[in-house]
């Protein structure tokens, strides 16, 4: 659980708890479904009563990951003595006339971590819903039926996920009970290994679910649990990564995805790892390429990389870009992947890049010479390349931050997210990674032009 989100519901609820007669400890313990924490470890606690299926719900709709042990046990205890449906569709239709049970649930997706997950565009938060709770991209209709109620103020993003849950059918009922199901398995599994559960560690439990679906086999899916567990006893903490990643492949929604940047432990003298890219599909290794100090070399498909780091050893990216050698290019390499650390700051609107110049541009892993975006004092963005400069009015540069910047000339839709970063000596930096998106192919047309995945940084 969010340390920031625990505190400021603990403020708000704590005189809502003690008003129902117990507070976050005492006889509230005794009757509450979820894990505890023994003088011995984590220990499994009775089960009278238990919101253990609605909050896990809570949990893997907003946060792509089973409930961290102080999360768990915390919002089981709330729960329980505001006396809040046990269901997310009970919940979802409580969530208009009950204001405790309205201000919990909001609070999921105020705090940090669920704005790592979910800032963006309303289709890309629709996707990540869809793909935390299904296993599945949202399909056409799903997404814009969804995103037309968000943005007629139809529906909130608070309430949107309890919405989807509630109306989820067939495979999606199949896919989210079985993702529960390794939900469950897997913490009781942390609490027989005396395993702790709390982050950065949650991290295995989401790449976990993340490789769960409708098609999952749970039996044959336990030696899979049975390793996550393993991996999380030996993984210590503070040495993985986490990184928001964006792909350079054609999609109409232009979704970003989870990356985990795993690197060694104690003393790191001799920089190595690996990195895991997002919904569990494939993981490389990486290591010093000559000896501790030198560049970053990364195995598997990438031929090549860019990095900027903002840390004082220089090692742990900031912002990452990987290439590979697409087959049948003239191109030795071809940007795929850019990273972005989620300790970065996510910027929704032109104004909070107001005055910002943006002078180095890299694209498929090398630098561009002369490349730049310059912001204004009113937001309004000029694009200098090697092929001229363009201005882009603010209103321009607020459609490309939602990914809804259209150019009918190229067929293409440009998609911007913003970031500000933290260096070593607490000075702010300003990126954007640019994804440059072909539009769907229409008959009588020309064929749409190749996509392009570049990143424009302050260094």
């Amino acid at each position: 659980m969010s340390r920031t989100l625990q505190l400021v519901s603990i403020s708000l609820l704590a005189s809502t708890l003690a008003a129902c007669g117990g507070s976050d400890g005492g006889s509230a313990e005794t009757h509450t479904a979820g894990l505890r924490l023994g003088a011995g470890g984590p220990t499994a606690p009775p089960t009278a009563v238990s919101h253990t299926a609605v909050v896990q719900s809570l949990y893997l709709a907003y946060f792509g990951r089973p409930p961290d042990t102080a999360g768990f046990v915390f919002w089981n205890v709330a729960f329980d003595k505001l006396n809040l449906p046990t269901t997310p569709a009970g919940l979802f239709a409580a969530y208009t006339n009950n204001s405790l049970g309205k201000m919990i649930v909001d609070g999921f997706v105020s705090g940090p971590e669920a704005q790592n997950i979910s800032a963006g565009t309303d289709a890309e938060f629709v996707n990540t819903i869809y793909l935390n709770v299904f296993g599945r991209d949202a399909d056409t209709g799903g997404r814009q039926y969804w995103v037309g109620q968000l943005e007629s103020k139809s529906i909130t993003r608070p309430l949107l996920a309890l919405a989807i849950m509630a109306g989820a059918q067939a495979d999606d009922q199949l896919a989210m009970s079985k993702k529960t199901e390794v939900t469950t398995r897997y913490l009781g599994a942390l609490v027989t290994a005396n395993v702790q559960n709390e982050a950065p560690l949650t991290d295995v439990g989401r790449d976990l679910l993340a490789k769960v679906s409708k098609d999952t086999d749970l039996a044959a899916f336990q030696a899979t649990i049975d390793a996550a567990v393993l991996e999380q006893k030996n993984t210590k903490p503070g040495y993985r990564a986490v990184y928001t990643g964006f792909k350079d492949f054609y999609s109409d929604v232009g979704s970003s995805v989870q990356y985990r940047y795993t690197y060694g432990s104690g003393i790191v003298t001799s920089f190595g790892g690996k990195l895991i890219f997002g919904l569990g599909e494939r993981e490389i290794g990486f290591g010093e390429s000559a000896g501790p100090g030198s560049a970053i070399a990364y195995g598997g498909s990438i031929t090549a990389s860019a990095s900027v780091s903002a840390s004082g050893d220089g090692r742990v990216p900031t912002l990452l870009m990987l290439c590979q050698s697409p087959s049948g290019s003239a191109k030795p390499f071809k940007s795929t992947d850019v990273l972005v650390n989620n300790s970065s700051k996510v910027l929704l609107t032109a104004a909070d890049l107001a005055g910002q110049t943006l002078s180095t541009q890299r694209e498929d892993c090398a630098t561009q010479s002369g490349s730049s975006i310059a912001f204004d004092a009113a937001g309004n963005a000029t694009v200098t390349t090697s092929a001229g400069s363009n201005v882009y009015p603010a209103a321009s540069v607020n459609k490309a931050l939602k990914a809804d910047l259209y150019s009918l000339d190229t067929l293409t839709r440009t998609s911007w997210r913003a970031y500000r970063y933290t260096k070593a000596d607490g000075s702010f930096k300003y990126a954007i990674v640019s994804n440059v998106i072909p539009t769907p192919l229409v008959v009588g047309m020309p064929p749409a032009p190749a996509g392009a995945l570049s990143l424009w940084s302050q260094e």
